[in-house]
């Protein structure tokens, strides 16, 4: 493949704990590798917090450039007459914006469970939640407030209930000032693991209609460029979803099979549902290649339903090429064994209190009950288990099943207590998970889903972990 030599890249995260207008930071094995003398060029495109810059290297001293944002599309470049932002100082309230706009659009897939639009009335009057957009995030006439954050920054606003609809209260103003909302932007609310909490990414008015115009198009090419992060759950799950901006623009033309070039001689297909706008049916591509955590995949639309990917590891460079740039794919000859998600039948029988979670301190004791319930363990389809409940389950002491170690990556970066959605047919419960080290299991919340569901000693229940700390029951 001597002679299908092409540019060698490499991509730097301008992350916000570390930004510094002017340089960039490439990660090697060996060490950082820091590119300074940049302000002009970082000033001119407006690069700010949580944009993505990839160097293409073309020999001697000499790289092009491509520059996304924070919605993982590639910019819409500025002409030659552009007024630069040179003198824009980020707070760290406008990083942590930015921070989780990019995780949103880069790192998460399909949690977001509602869009508030805003509109200028709202700046002067009462944001309300109609009854719909409330039963969609789970509110009820019981709740009295919610909170929206972005990091580190949030705001608790109170909620009042007229006619089934929720009034914000004035907090929500303080919210829109501090995010310096205008009329036009939205606000994409996703999950967080803690009850009534939500993560806002905000889509820009003016920063997502340029890109709408542009669908995120480089002018020297007529094809859309993406990127998304993998991560242990898409991998699992074998699924992504497509960035927001790139869908409203380009999802109605992609086709129900993707053409996937590799470069060279390589390639191969992934499916697409333009109903939940997804791209699934990897897993042949992540055994085969070993697509691991973290890595980048870059997305260039060919049209016609084909897309040019790369992929970059957690080196920054490009998991297909050698160090010389050069197609390596002999390498993936022997595919990585994918990790088998497992049944777990558990037999234990000890009860606990409303205050059990300061039991998962004592993490041999449950660990020696965890062993135990998996001699029943079986294999069983990626991403679901099932639970034979007994006496302890059902006796009304938040005693919940255990979620076997096989599904460590989805909860291990869950905290001591998250709050996750138990779902049977329309109706869905609300129920804590308490986690200690590798040691995961249902809690306060179970009891009440349990007797609501008429569950019986014995019964056989199945758990399918949809993504977005929600799992499909089967009872």
């Amino acid at each position: 493949m001597a002679n299908d030599r092409t540019e060698l890249g490499m991509i730097c995260l301008i992350s916000g704990s570390d930004y510094e207008k002017g340089q960039l930071e490439a990660n090697f094995t060996l060490g950082s590798l820091y590119i300074e003398g940049l302000k002009s060029m970082m000033s001119y495109y407006c690069l700010r917090p949580y944009h993505m810059v990839v160097l293409y290297y073309v020999g001697g001293a000499e790289f092009n450039v491509r520059f996304y944002t924070p919605y993982v599309v590639e910019m819409k470049y500025p002409t030659a007459d552009y007024d630069s932002e040179s003198d824009v100082i980020w707070s760290s309230l406008e990083e942590e914006k930015l921070c989780s706009t990019y995780h949103f659009n880069a790192v998460h897939n399909f949690v977001g469970v509602y869009n508030l639009h805003i509109e200028s009335e709202q700046f002067v009057t009462n944001k309300v939640l109609s009854g719909y957009a409330c039963d969609k995030i789970g509110l009820s006439p019981s709740v009295k407030s919610i909170r929206l954050c972005f990091e580190d920054h949030e705001w608790r606003i109170r909620l009042k209930w007229v006619d089934g609809d929720a009034l914000f209260g004035k907090t929500w103003y303080d919210f829109v000032e501090a995010a310096k909302l205008v009329d036009g932007d939205l606000l994409a609310l996703y999950k967080t693991g803690s009850r009534f909490k939500f993560k806002v990414s905000v889509f820009d008015k003016n920063t997502v209609c340029d890109e709408y115009l542009g669908g995120g198009v480089s002018v020297s090419s007529s094809y859309a460029n993406f990127f998304k992060v993998m991560t242990s759950e898409c991998l699992a799950k074998e699924e992504l979803e497509l960035p927001r901006v790139f869908k409203k623009n380009y999802g109605h033309t992609l086709g129900e099979i993707l053409h996937i070039d590799l470069g060279g001689a390589y390639s191969t297909k992934f499916k697409y549902c333009a109903a939940s706008k997804k791209i699934h049916g990897l897993i042949p591509f992540i055994g085969k290649y070993d697509i691991q955590d973290d890595f980048v995949m870059f997305f260039n639309y060919l049209g016609n339903s084909t897309f040019a990917i790369s992929v970059n590891d957690r080196q920054c460079m490009n998991h297909f090429r050698d160090n010389l740039g050069y197609l390596r794919y002999e390498d993936f000859m022997n595919p990585r064994c994918d990790t088998d998600v497992v049944v777990l039948s558990d037999d234990s029988e000890d009860s606990v209190t409303e205050d059990s979670a300061e039991e998962m301190d004592h993490s041999s004791d449950v660990s020696s009950e965890t062993e135990e319930d998996n001699e029943d363990v079986v294999e069983k389809e990626t991403m679901a288990f099932n639970v034979v409940l007994k006496k302890s389950h059902i006796h009304q002491r938040c005693h919940g099943a255990y979620i076997p170690t096989s599904m460590w990556h989805i909860y291990r970066s869950w905290g001591r207590r998250t709050e996750v959605t138990l779902v049977v047919g329309e109706k869905q419960w609300t129920v804590e998970v308490m986690r200690n080290k590798k040691v995961c299991r249902f809690g306060i919340g179970w009891d009440v889903f349990t007797s609501q569901n008429t569950l019986l000693n014995g019964q056989e229940i199945v758990f399918q972990f949809t993504g977005n700390f929600t799992f499909q029951v089967t009872v």
